[in-house]
């Protein structure tokens, strides 16, 4: 089962649910149990470890990346790229590249969440 980890700037937790359940429809499990955390937790160690364990946990990151945000949040999005970088999982990034690691070769550009929804369905096939 293809199993994905969605970043997105926490401010945007309400679009990272909506792709949630977008992959969700064709049988994608989503990790990322930040979507889904109480605010009163979003910093803590505790909270910073299970983002690293849910990761872990994906096969493939799903960067929402929009270009309003390309200079602006916490930055967690961008440690979380960088973990999936070192551990050699595909990422799909749905909006502009903002950094030097969103030219890296593991990183597809998608335009739309459809877009990125299509290629991941068709991974492994």
């Amino acid at each position: 089962m293809k199993k994905i980890y969605i970043t997105a700037p926490y401010e945007l937790r309400k679009s990272a649910q909506e792709a949630m359940k977008f992959f969700a429809e064709i049988g994608i499990e989503c990790t990322a149990r930040w979507i889904w955390q109480d605010d009163s937790a979003i910093l803590s160690h505790e909270w910073a470890q299970a983002d690293l364990n849910d990761v872990w946990l994906a096969n493939i990151l799903v960067a929402l990346n929009p270009p309003e945000w390309a200079k602006n949040g916490s930055g967690g999005r961008h440690v979380e790229l960088g973990i999936a970088l070192t551990l050699e999982k595909p990422i799909y990034l749905i909006g502009e590249r903002t950094n030097i690691f969103h030219y890296h070769d593991r990183v597809t550009v998608c335009a739309t969440l459809d877009e990125a929804r299509d290629m991941i369905s068709k991974l492994g096939e």
